[in-house]
């Protein structure tokens, strides 16, 4: 039987993954790589977490987009 992983506590919402470090750009957007990555070693489905609800707004939208992507 193959194992299945969810990661619980996905934190996407973080500015970095956008390329933001302490308010400064350091380099493109590469959440979408990140999640390409994270499927293609078998990461079955993330739980995204949140602060505020403007990062809840944030995550309902990435959820919509993925449906391996849950809140």
């Amino acid at each position: 039987m193959a194992l299945k992983f969810v990661d619980i506590g996905a934190n996407l919402t973080d500015p970095m993954f956008r390329g933001l470090y302490g308010g400064s750009r350091k380099h493109q957007d590469d959440l979408q790589m990140v999640l390409n990555r994270s499927w293609l070693q078998g990461l079955q489905k993330m739980i995204i977490t949140v602060g505020t609800l403007n990062e809840a707004d944030e995550a309902l939208t990435m959820v919509a987009c993925d449906g391996n992507l849950h809140m």
